[in-house]
């Protein structure tokens, strides 16, 4: 069973919040590693590493990440710290969004981990859906145009089952730039969609603009 869980968390720093990733990762395989051995007795552990084992108790003792993914992670500044010099310096506020899918037990894991490691919980809930909005800085007309039609294609022959509303605009002026632009929402799966935005945002510049504006909302 794999849980897809939304967290909006909020720390006050930014290493803290850069590295949320990566030690989530290790906490979690150190976890499973701890488990693993405390599962195994030590007769097993020796035949094993010796291969006289069955193999039921080699599978508790590999290294593996298993299910665990984060499907989305953003960041933002909610408050800049100050420095005060006759008052207690007042801390920074960062905040984060994070979409987690992963075991149940590595859920606990992660709470665990979040409740140690200096992060607030503001809100958790399990999600299933999910709806992207996005927009394009200006560009070449007919590439604006081509990357339209591809972004369709992806949706129908790619991502089935997500819902797609997309317009292109013409004589857009932005930041002295000026073109053609798309605007569009996609909504369905959630890791469909999450999957869909890294390829939209990773494929724009092969058509000269880039997605300078997109959000993502979650539902059960």
């Amino acid at each position: 069973m794999v849980l897809i869980k939304y967290y909006n968390l909020e720390s006050q720093s930014g290493e803290d919040v850069s590295g949320l990733e990566r030690n989530l990762q290790k906490h979690l395989l150190g976890e499973k590693q701890v488990r693993g051995l405390l599962e195994t007795d030590v007769e097993d552990v020796t035949k094993e590493k010796s291969g006289k084992g069955e193999g039921n108790s080699l599978a508790k003792l590999l290294y593996d990440s298993g299910d665990f993914d984060v499907l989305y992670k953003v960041s933002w500044t909610i408050a800049n710290g100050k420095k005060r010099w006759f008052r207690q310096n007042v801390a920074p506020k960062v905040g984060t969004e994070m979409v987690i899918r992963a075991t149940p037990e590595d859920i606990l894991e992660l709470q665990d981990y979040l409740r140690g490691s200096g992060f607030e919980v503001v809100e958790s809930r399990a999600v299933s859906k999910a709806t992207l909005s996005f927009g394009t800085c200006p560009s070449n007309p007919a590439q604006s145009k081509s990357y339209e039609d591809t972004i369709k294609r992806m949706i129908q022959e790619e991502y089935c089952g997500l819902r797609l509303d997309v317009s292109s605009h013409e004589n857009v002026m932005w930041e002295n730039r000026s073109g053609g632009t798309i605007s569009g929402i996609v909504y369905g799966d959630v890791v469909k969609v999450l999957q869909f935005r890294n390829v939209l945002k990773n494929s724009a510049s092969s058509y000269g603009t880039i997605v300078f504006r997109e959000s993502v909302t979650f539902s059960q």
